[in-house]
């Protein structure tokens, strides 16, 4: 009766339709689709991932027998609508070995063509102000830099080579005075030389953070009030220093009008070639900017290497002090480089959103234009630089594999070639419903977010609670998955939101989807990073794309290591490992004892230890089977310290046999009780790599707690090697 209860809210999957899992048990039952509160054993029997109680799964009462909603979606058959892994063929198995090893191969062959193409760097940088000591540190969940639907990500030790990938153009004529070069001969000259003082002052500004920082002295944004050097034409304020005095609303709308022509002459998809910078929200921190272009280097070529692309990805505007200073030095950079600084338009270089944040009672861009200039001097330069933003692109699209867009991809129907073909000027009252709201997606909207309550709810295109029209979707991770497929990328990188408390990038969809923000103490009351992603190509595979965060550290109440805190650890697969922490179930469930049928593998894959007995521990949901005590995982994570420092020069040799046995462990059958090692051999000989691996004691448990049959009967004497069959 358990078995055929199906409750009326579950959703229904019908079981003899294409998009149905057909799936026995090892005793030869049928799974079938249910969400029913009372279950002896909570865990996937893939993923061996906890499940919550009221979750949608596919399971198997009597014998205990869980698969997840997730989990069902990379064995389900295409037809269902809902898959991350083309399949086929119904699925009939006979042992959970038999569904694990399938599962894996699928996900497997998903994850081939990617990382053929794309991949995510193992650490990321990071350096705090005003020491200015750029440190690298392993990825971690604990900050919002990875989220919980990122099982499957094979991280790269790669390193990015510094050099461009092709050459870049070349531009003609000299600004008088500066040595800048130009490319674009429709730009007024007037224009040009604007542009070269404006970046020049930017240089001489970044120097100026810089010394502030040597000196120990740090700041928001809004509270920032730099020693300008002096100059007799301007009038102490920092706009006007910046633009080098005179008449200020006319320079911007000179320096609009120049950029407004080189938008005009680009497409709506950029090219963008590598090495590349994608840069995220801005909203008018204009030290911010500055101080990541005095840590990691900036457009100028005195400060980074030469033919190096950047990507600004919109929302420049809006709520920050210095909003006219930062729009003035991104059209001056588009001038003097256009064949190297590309400007995406964001959801807020719309003059309706403009208004609608004045409204709200924060500093909208319309409102900084009539208190810099007046109503009538203020409007000229607003509508001057809205005149710049309806031309602006809508996505560029770095190195051929990793598309960056502000928002999202709503729906996912739409491709490349259709964006491309848009009619430009793109005016605030056409944004939603042009090409039948796909380009109001692009600008708005969100993805979902893992939720393993309630699965179901995290894949497709689901209504945004943004706006109240059916017109803005989020979108779930199999949008994002097919999206790259039929266009052939290896990402999609977008800004738009941030994370409190949090990292300024976070990877999410298993890989295929990035966030980036740039903006660090957004709004100077929010406790977040500020950085960018740097894209290149990796030193050891020159064809494939290798992505690292870089990373400036919010000011105040900066969370510092705790000595006792252990990092997610990565297994040998390159997954970065999910801390586990036991909880007690609700209710009436704590005098009904579990029935752990499946769960008997669930030991530290080093030592053995039951982690069930514990409070803590480590998995990898991507492998499924590979699990860490908090002792181990301590050891480890101070192994990764030594070795990161220089001091351990065996440390390699161990993660490479730590490798090796656990791939020979994935040879054997399920795992029960450990047996005694003292009595046991050291060294173990894999048929398979026909090379005996030198191992300790304890990476032993895993391999020789196997189920009867799986080894020899006959046990060797210690100084022979055990053969595995």
């Amino acid at each position: 009766i358990l078995a055929q209860a199906r409750p009326k809210s579950a959703p229904k999957m019908p079981r003899t339709s294409a998009g149905s899992l057909s799936v026995q048990c090892p005793k030869g039952h049928r799974l079938h689709w249910s969400r029913h509160g009372l279950i002896f054993n909570r865990h996937c029997v893939l993923c061996k991932g906890e499940i919550p109680r009221t979750a949608p799964r596919h399971r198997c009462v009597l014998c205990s027998y869980n698969v997840c909603y997730d989990c069902s979606l990379h064995i389900s058959r295409a037809g269902s609508g809902r898959y991350l892994v083309e399949s086929s063929s119904t699925v009939l198995i006979g042992a959970p070995r038999k569904l694990a090893e399938l599962f894996h191969i699928r996900v497997q062959r998903k994850q081939e063509g990617r990382a053929m193409s794309v991949e995510i760097s193992i650490s990321h940088d990071s350096v705090e102000p005003p020491s200015g000591v750029i440190r690298t540190y392993r990825h971690d969940r604990k900050r919002f830099g990875i989220a919980d639907d990122c099982r499957f990500v094979v991280y790269s030790a790669d390193r990015i080579a510094v050099h461009p990938s092709a050459p870049c153009k070349q531009p003609c004529g000299l600004v008088p005075g500066l040595g800048i070069q130009i490319s674009d001969p429709l730009v007024p000259a007037d224009a040009v030389q604007l542009a070269g003082l404006v970046l020049e002052r930017a240089r001489l500004l970044t120097a100026v953070v810089g010394k502030e920082l040597v000196a120990g002295h740090d700041c928001y944004d809004a509270a920032w009030a730099p020693s300008l050097p002096v100059d007799g034409q301007c009038d102490g304020s920092l706009l006007s220093w910046f633009l080098g005095g005179g008449c200020l609303p006319r320079k911007l709308q000179l320096l609009s009008e120049g950029a407004q022509k080189i938008f005009e002459r680009q497409p709506v998809v950029s090219e963008v070639s590598v090495p590349a910078k994608i840069f995220g929200d801005i909203h008018g921190q204009l030290r911010d900017l500055l101080m990541l272009f005095h840590f990691y280097g900036g457009p100028d070529p005195a400060l980074d290497v030469p033919g190096v692309s950047y990507v600004f990805n919109g929302d420049w505007v809006d709520r920050g002090r210095h909003q006219l200073e930062v729009v003035a030095l991104l059209f001056a950079m588009k001038i003097l480089y256009p064949g190297r600084i590309w400007l995406n338009r964001g959801n807020h270089e719309d003059m309706n959103q403009n208004r609608k944040v004045s409204r709200d009672g924060a500093l909208g861009f319309d409102k900084v234009c009539h208190q810099q200039f007046g109503e009538v001097a203020g409007h000229a330069v607003f509508e001057s630089c809205h005149r710049a933003f309806e031309w602006l692109p809508l996505a560029a699209r770095v190195g051929d594999k990793v598309l960056v867009v502000h928002g999202g991809l709503g729906n996912g129907e739409w491709s490349l070639e259709t964006l491309g073909a848009i009619q430009r000027p793109l005016e605030a009252a056409s944004l939603e419903k042009a090409l039948d709201g796909i380009v109001y997606n692009i600008l708005w909207s969100d993805p979902l977010l893992a939720d393993r309550a309630r699965p179901a709810q995290t894949f497709g295109a689901q209504q945004s609670p943004r706006s109240k029209t059916a017109s803005m979707r989020n979108f779930g991770r199999d949008v994002t998955e097919k999206f790259c497929k039929r266009e052939g990328l290896g990402m999609v990188v977008r800004s738009h939101q941030f994370k409190r408390a949090g990292r300024c990038f976070e990877l999410m969809h298993d890989g295929w989807l990035m966030r980036i923000f740039s903006a660090r103490n957004y709004c100077g009351r929010h406790l977040n990073d500020g950085g960018f992603l740097l894209v290149g190509y990796a030193e050891n595979s020159p064809g494939t794309l290798l992505i690292k965060p870089q990373a400036v550290e919010r000011l105040d109440q900066c969370e510092e290591r705790d000595a006792e805190t252990v990092l997610e650890p990565y297994c040998p697969s390159s997954h970065l490992m999910e801390f586990v922490q036991k909880t007690k179930a609700p209710g009436c469930v704590p005098f009904i004892r579990s029935r752990r049928v499946h769960d008997r593998d669930r030991c530290c894959t080093e030592c053995g230890t039951d982690v069930e007995e514990e409070s803590k521990h480590f998995m990898c949901r991507g492998c499924g089977d590979y699990f860490l005590c908090m002792k181990c995982a301590t050891a480890l994570d101070h192994n990764t310290n030594v070795a990161e420092a220089g001091d351990d020069s065996d440390s390699d040799q161990e993660v490479e046999n730590r490798a090796e046995v656990y791939k020979a462990s994935q040879k054997l059958g399920e795992a029960v009780a450990p047996i005694a090692l003292h009595d046991l051999v050291a060294s173990i000989k894999c048929e398979s790599a026909d090379r005996t691996l030198a191992l300790k004691p304890r990476h032993l448990p895993t391999l020789l707690g196997a189920r009867q049959g799986c080894l020899s009967d006959k046990v060797e004497p210690r100084d022979q090697p055990l053969s595995i069959c």
